[in-house]
């Protein structure tokens, strides 16, 4: 395998779910809601679809469905934590959307009401975006960038929403450039996804930045953004906190889904779905279809994902894909052979092999390592030609 100084080339495999409209899974028959220390619902409490639940850190959360509480327990899937099961009461249909406020009139103040009226949460960074957004409003020479870089093998989740509801995000893109007081703003997309998809030059009149390479393509994000607007600071939101913003804003309605990009050669119809959250992953699996049974589910990323094997499991804020295999994936793992090819994947100059080393002697010299910069992309532990799981293994540390 070809191995480059920051990261590696990667097949991307994204079609044909980047190529078909995003499927929407909005009422699932069940849904998990993690609770709080304080809350107060109890078996065969009424929960309403939008409607504030409970707080935390002075935050709504929403119920996803109009459901009732089937039960209150500690689940196998976090058996760490108390969840109400919520069992959906009414006939799936489509929600009937109307819109409340004009996007073009909206005042920057309430802009950022709106966002926290509703948690609107960027999960790239798990921050609430009115957090973000309060932070810079005294800031100037902004460029505000709607983030879809979707560099990991098979994950569309970010891109596939910016290319299948342009308007929407291109309208919470400039929602934010009102807020901020910011007159420049772009979309940034991997540009290497195959023949699936031919980016343009714009998308609603925006600017699309392409960037091209080696996995991870998103740290060179800020870079290539300093050299198309010299002088500006940028202001990094992922798509699908943009087009939850503007739903915000437009329909006053809460975040209460995510999009997931489902796919694996068990799947039968790939997909990005928008799936409400809470949903348990095997009715999203069902949803999508399996054309042959899983032997191995990955969610979160086909590079840094995690193995799942609980179907009760919930979609939770950055799950950004599901995939499905036939294979369970296992290799037959071997000592370290110190050929040092995770030192020169590694995109942040980690030294992995030190790491692997010191933690699995349990050698606490690991300390001495900045292992604080990993960005978790997997990369260590995709490299090795010893099949070890260098990546779990910093991580075990780090978490």
């Amino acid at each position: 395998m070809q191995l480059r100084k920051k990261g590696v080339p990667l097949e991307q495999r994204k079609d044909p779910a980047i190529s078909r409209p995003i499927a929407h899974y909005l009422f699932p028959k069940k849904a998990y809601l993690r609770l709080p220390g304080d809350a107060a619902l109890k078996h065969g409490d009424q929960v309403q679809i939008d409607e504030p639940v409970f707080t935390v850190k002075n935050q709504a959360v929403f119920s996803p469905i109009d459901a009732m509480v089937e039960e209150i327990l500690r689940p196998s899937f976090d058996p760490d934590h108390t969840y109400a099961a919520l069992r959906n009461t009414v006939t799936p249909t489509q929600r009937q959307v109307i819109q409340i406020n004009d996007p073009e009139t909206v005042e920057a103040d309430r802009i950022l009401g709106f966002a926290k009226k509703c948690s609107v949460l960027d999960a790239m960074d798990g921050e609430f975006l009115y957090q973000k957004l309060e932070r810079l409003q005294d800031k100037r020479k902004l460029v505000i960038v709607g983030d879809a870089i979707d560099d990991e093998p098979m994950v569309s989740s970010r891109v596939g929403p910016l290319l299948k509801l342009t308007a929407e995000a291109a309208g919470g893109l400039r929602l934010v450039q009102r807020a901020l007081d910011a007159t420049e703003g772009c979309f940034a997309v991997f540009g290497d996804s195959g023949d699936a998809v031919r980016f343009p030059k714009t998308l609603s009149g925006i600017p699309v930045v392409k960037l091209r390479g080696h996995y991870p393509a998103r740290l060179r994000l800020k870079n290539e953004i300093k050299k198309r607007y010299p002088g500006r600071q940028s202001v990094i939101i992922s798509v699908p906190a943009l087009i939850h913003l503007y739903r915000a804003v437009v329909y006053e309605k809460p975040q209460s889904s995510t999009f997931v990009t489902v796919a694996g050669d068990a799947v039968a119809n790939p997909a990005n779905v928008e799936v409400a959250l809470g949903t348990p992953v095997g009715e999203v699996l069902r949803f999508a279809g399996l054309a042959k049974e899983p032997k191995r589910l990955i969610a979160g990323g086909t590079m840094a994902g995690y193995r799942i094997t609980d179907t009760e499991t919930p979609v939770r804020y950055g799950l950004r894909c599901l995939i499905a295999d036939t294979s369970d994936g296992r290799r037959t793992r071997y000592e370290c052979i110190g050929c040092a090819r995770c030192v020169k994947a590694c995109p942040v100059g980690i030294n992995p092999y030190l790491a692997y080393r010191y933690i699995d002697g349990k050698n606490r010299r690991y300390r001495w390592l900045e292992l604080d910069k990993c960005i978790k992309c997997g990369l260590c532990s995709y490299i090795c030609p010893s099949n070890i799981d260098v990546a779990s293994y910093i991580q075990s540390v780090l978490d």
